[in-house]
């Protein structure tokens, strides 16, 4: 999309380029416009744009936006040993997130641009 600025591209267009379901992508679409990533347009001639410049998206923006949880969730348990080793696992996961979140934070869409 942000190859195409300033041009929106339709939700079927980016369906195709990526291989996907287009109601999937429709709520994607949807997720990046409500944090402001994306903006829509109806009509003829409409479509998703970038709702700010490529320097200004991070991959942190985007991950946040679409991600309704962590990649890095435990699953439930059922006793107190599992109590203590879950604790363990999530206090991990939690600084692998951290470092993660870090590094996508320093990419911005221009990175792919170039």
């Amino acid at each position: 999309m942000a190859k195409h600025l300033p041009q929106p591209v339709t939700t079927k267009d980016i369906a195709m380029s990526l291989q996907q379901h287009p109601a999937r992508v429709r709520q994607l679409v949807s997720d990046l416009v409500k944090k402001g990533i994306l903006s829509t347009t109806r009509g003829t001639g409409g479509g998703s744009s970038l709702a700010r410049m490529p320097a200004e998206i991070t991959l942190e923006d985007i991950y946040l936006a679409v991600e309704e949880q962590s990649v890095l969730s435990v699953f439930t348990h059922d006793s107190k040993e599992q109590d203590d080793l879950l604790e363990q696992i999530n206090t991990l996961f939690d600084i692998f997130e951290n470092k993660l979140m870090n590094d996508m934070r320093s990419y911005s869409l221009t990175y792919f641009l170039d």
